[in-house]
């Protein structure tokens, strides 16, 4: 029996979804093998990093290995990069000099920080993407604290820079006293993919915990000691974060005319890349607007998570002859952390902030880990960390 080659390259929320449908499909569809390319050997819940950094969690719970998470699966795991995607020949080359053939191909690589050329910022920034970076950011932030009237700069009022600004001010004030935080926002608004309501409420809090939020100003450069604004103002700064915008990481392509459209592949409502009928694109780095809309999908975790069981269904779809799902994007709500005991959601037309906001925040979270000891983790950290303290 043929064996028909799919290949999923990328271990984070959208790959893993394919990977999982087509996993449990090859049970009953034993022409299947399945491939799927990570450069990490661990599946990373990211929307909970921030905790990481900021001493709320270990890495134990945020992170599960896909060796474990398809160990009773018929998957092939390969831990390497993707170099070059060839459609023509259907082949790829990875960074270990090796070429692998496939039929069916599902890109879903995610994207990594852009810091938009500005000057410094990769050397002296800390960023927020990987297991590692928010170790290193964690371990940097107990050695600044050390210092005399310690500074700190988030550089991006984002989702993931107002969650991070926030945690960060309570850990200060668990590790040392005199400590200043400046988050700095390019636009005139927090959040601004988000409704008013979040805007608002978010800037209010913050300053509330006493941050320093600076509106309406860029960052020319970072500097071992500080930032140096647009305007020519410094900030001194013992530790910068940036959280100010990513790009969507695409492997080299040829055999295709097909490019990025700003930063992103264009799809069809099938989730394939458009004019290839064996070639699907997910997650940050698929370009899909909804039918009668204008702008792209957000590059959200649930997208991805919502898309991967779509191509999976339209990859045993194809082989089968069957009609082919369209996809639809449609929100599943919209949560945000504000530090302790603070949160603001919205599910469909509800909307809640304050404690409860916060308690349904994590209740959502640790329902979406994957094994039940990393929900035990996660949820031993939590509870250490409102009765006693945080990591160091």
């Amino acid at each position: 029996m043929k064996k028909i080659k799919v290949v999923i390259v990328g271990g984070g929320f959208g790959g893993v979804s394919v990977a999982k449908k087509l996993t449990r499909a090859s049970h009953w569809r034993k022409n299947l093998s399945i491939t799927l390319i990570s450069r990490s050997r661990v599946s990373l819940f990211t929307p909970l990093l921030h905790e990481v950094a900021t001493g709320g969690l270990r890495e134990d719970g945020v992170g599960q290995s896909l060796a474990s998470m398809f160990s009773k699966h018929d998957i092939e795991l390969h831990y390497e990069s993707i170099t070059k995607v060839d459609i023509e020949k259907r082949e790829l080359r990875t960074d270990m000099d090796k070429r692998l053939a496939y039929d069916f191909l599902v890109l879903a690589t995610g994207s990594k920080p852009n810091f938009f050329g500005t000057k410094g910022a990769g050397e002296y920034a800390y960023t927020l993407k990987t297991i590692e970076d928010a170790t290193k950011m964690r371990e940097a932030i107990c050695m600044a604290s050390q210092k005399e009237n310690p500074s700190f700069v988030v550089v991006g009022g984002g989702p993931t820079g107002v969650e991070l600004v926030a945690e960060m001010r309570h850990f200060l004030d668990y590790l040392c006293k005199n400590s200043k935080v400046t988050l700095i926002q390019k636009g005139e608004e927090l959040i601004p993919m988000f409704p008013p309501k979040f805007r608002i409420l978010a800037k209010k809090r913050l300053e509330k915990l006493g941050i320093n939020v600076v509106m309406n100003t860029g960052v020319t450069e970072i500097c071992k000691d500080g930032v140096i604004l647009d305007d020519g103002l410094q900030i001194p700064s013992h530790l910068t974060a940036w959280t100010a915008g990513v790009m969507t990481d695409i492997p080299e392509m040829s055999g295709s005319r097909i490019e990025a459209q700003k930063g992103r592949l264009p799809v069809d409502s099938k989730l394939r890349l458009q004019g290839e009928k064996n070639v699907f694109v997910i997650g940050d780095i698929a370009g899909f607007t909804n039918a009668g809309e204008d702008r792209p999908v957000p590059q959200l975790a649930q997208v991805a998570t919502r898309q991967g069981p779509i191509v999976a269904k339209n990859i045993i779809a194809t082989l089968e002859g069957k009609e082919l799902t369209d996809y639809k994007f449609v929100s599943a709500g919209l949560l945000l952390s504000l530090g302790e005991w603070m949160a603001v959601a919205q599910l469909k037309s509800l909307f809640l902030s304050g404690r409860f906001a916060w308690l349904l925040w994590r209740a959502i979270y640790l329902s979406k880990i994957e094994t039940i000891p990393g929900k035990l983790h996660i949820l031993y950290d939590w509870i250490r960390c409102l009765v006693f303290s945080r990591r160091k």
